[in-house]
C-alpha cells in the first residue's frame, strides 16, 4: 500500500498515466451521479410535502426513492460513462 504525507493510505493504484481526458471524464460522471441521486428524491419529498403538507409520507417516500437510485449506482454509472465515450 501507499502512503501520504497526511497519514492516509490507498491501494496500489497508478494515477500517473490518468489522462486529462480522463479526468474530465471522470468529472463529468461524478457531477451526474450526484445530481441524479439527489434531486429526483428532493423534489419528489417537496411535491409531496407541498401538496400534501404531510411530512412523513414525503420523507418515506424521498428516501425511498434515493436508496434504490443508490441500489441501481453501478448500472446507472456504466451508462453515463458508456455516454461520455468517443
Amino acid at each position: 500500500m501507499s502512503k501520504l504525507d497526511d497519514g492516509l493510505s490507498f491501494p496500489l493504484r497508478r494515477t500517473t498515466n490518468m489522462t486529462s481526458e480522463m479526468f474530465a471524464k471522470s468529472i463529468w460522471v461524478s457531477s451526474g451521479l450526484a445530481m441524479i441521486f439527489a434531486l429526483p428524491p428532493l423534489l419528489i419529498f417537496l411535491g409531496i410535502y407541498l401538496h400534501t403538507t404531510n411530512l412523513i409520507a414525503g420523507v418515506v417516500v424521498g428516501f425511498g426513492i434515493h436508496f434504490v437510485l443508490l441500489g441501481l449506482s453501478p448500472s446507472i454509472s456504466e451508462r453515463l460513462s458508456s455516454f461520455l465515450e468517443d
